[in-house]
């Protein structure tokens, strides 16, 4: 009789055990790794990725675009790893979150993140030059035209075999995206249409810490150089005297800070 109530104790704290470990994992949530939360991106094809899920068996991912995930874009409810890639319209702004299918019932929904995925036609943007899209070149790399992906098809060209840059296809500093490398002499692409009336200019650049001391322009002209670059010492963003009054007096955002451009180096 003891022998049997022991027994029974025993699958009856194992059922109580098991039962405990669904509660507590239905009350938690998959932690959540990639697209990072308010991110903004111009790829249309996203990949989301998440924490593994103790006893998760498969994963449940929504996609929607509003908060309330009444609207929702993308939904697959029997993910087996913890990541997936989605293709979405680009223009919009999106929020996504994903919960864990375990043996005893969904667990809690992950926090919410949101990001939006950037469309040049809809921000009135005047040019767009990618390195990783619409760069025509040779089986060397040396490039003949940069297509404009605005829409407006200002592509940036060069006739000069001597004076195109280089389609650099991986740069691990980039996270082994491509990049387009001017050789710092004479390498140079020319606008189809010429850029007027400019408010606003995105960069993603670098200077070589080995390029030798040059006036070198980030955006210019045959003859007017409204955005000269600064002395050939300081190697200054722009020149406090030669850049064009507008441009000395605008502002200019370092990683989302501002800096002074006039006295600060590339």
């Amino acid at each position: 009789m003891f022998y049997v109530q022991s027994v029974i104790s025993k699958v009856g704290c194992l059922l109580l055990t098991l039962f405990m470990s669904e509660f507590i994992n239905a009350q938690q949530s998959p932690t959540l790794v990639f697209p990072k939360d308010s991110i903004i991106t111009s790829e249309d094809q996203i990949s989301f990725e998440w924490n593994v899920f103790t006893s998760a068996a498969t994963y449940h991912l929504q996609v929607a675009q509003d908060a309330a995930f009444n609207n929702i874009t993308q939904e697959n409810t029997n993910i087996t790893s913890t990541s997936i890639s989605v293709s979405l319209a680009s223009g919009n702004k999106y929020f996504w979150r994903v919960r864990a299918n375990t043996p005893g019932g969904p667990s809690a929904w992950s926090s919410r993140r949101t990001f939006t995925i950037f469309s040049p036609h809809n921000a009135n943007v005047t040019t767009w030059y990618r390195a990783d899209f619409g760069v025509q070149a040779d089986s060397s790399g040396i490039i003949t035209q940069w297509n404009d992906n605005s829409g407006n098809n200002n592509h940036a060209i060069q006739a000069t075999a001597n004076s195109r840059p280089l389609l650099v296809n991986s740069f691990s500093l980039l996270n082994n995206k491509p990049l387009v490398r001017f050789d710092g002499a004479n390498d140079f692409l020319t606008f189809s249409t010429v850029l007027t009336n400019l408010r606003t200019i995105f960069w993603v650049i670098n200077e070589h810490p080995t390029a030798t001391s040059k006036n070198r322009s980030m955006l210019g002209d045959a003859s007017i150089y409204d955005f000269h670059r600064g002395s050939t010492t300081a190697k200054f963003i722009y020149d406090g005297t030669f850049a064009n009054a507008n441009v000395r007096n605008g502002k200019t955002w370092l990683n989302g800070v501002v800096i002074p451009h006039l006295t600060t180096r590339v």
